[in-house]
């Protein structure tokens, strides 16, 4: 089973008030267009980790149950672990991302831990650093179970970044995002 992992805890920069999943993308929200790309590589369901629930969030998760998928919204790691089979496999997609149908493939058909990442020299200081000179260009592939140790850790540990730090402790492979893509 594959689950999707998506985020809508950050403000838009320029837009104070507005998560930046609900920012308009492609006719529909960020959010939406994150849990079509996940829907199309056979998610059944989708964890929408929340900081807020906003009325355009409300709506956007609405629309996205519409198409057949599960949404649960969780506010922590615990709820998280909850929702998630714990044999699930999980594309976890950073807030605010933008990507390709392509790019979330070739993540998604991992058969274990994967990290999307990028040379540290060529990414955004906004990319979250690991080690080895490499940043995350925000797609991973993790078991459920990386979520259940994240649920074990003190609440304030942020989720999306103590998932992230767990795989790649747990040596998940880094699969590199070409220069050229990284870089546009």
């Amino acid at each position: 089973m594959l689950a999707g992992l998506l985020f809508a805890t950050h403000d838009a920069d320029d837009r104070p008030g507005q998560l930046t999943a609900t920012l308009p993308f492609g006719g529909t929200t960020l959010v939406e267009y994150q849990a079509r790309l996940v829907a199309a590589v056979g998610a059944s369901q989708l964890v929408v980790v929340v900081g807020r629930l906003t009325p355009e969030l409300i709506g956007a998760l609405g629309r996205i149950a519409k198409r057949g998928i599960t949404v649960d919204s969780v506010r922590s790691a615990e709820e998280a672990a909850a929702k998630l089979h714990p044999l699930a496999r999980v594309l976890m997609l950073a807030d605010g991302l933008v990507t390709t149908q392509e790019i979330v493939d070739g993540v998604a058909a991992q058969a274990d831990d994967a990290l999307l990442v990028v040379e540290a020299a060529h990414a955004s200081p906004r990319y979250e650093r690991l080690g080895g000179g490499t940043a995350w260009a925000g797609i991973a592939r993790i078991d459920a179970r990386r979520i259940a140790e994240v649920a074990a850790l003190p609440r304030d540990y942020d989720l999306q970044s103590t998932t992230l730090r767990l795989a790649d402790q747990a040596r998940a492979a880094h699969l590199v995002l070409p220069t050229v893509a990284a870089s546009t």
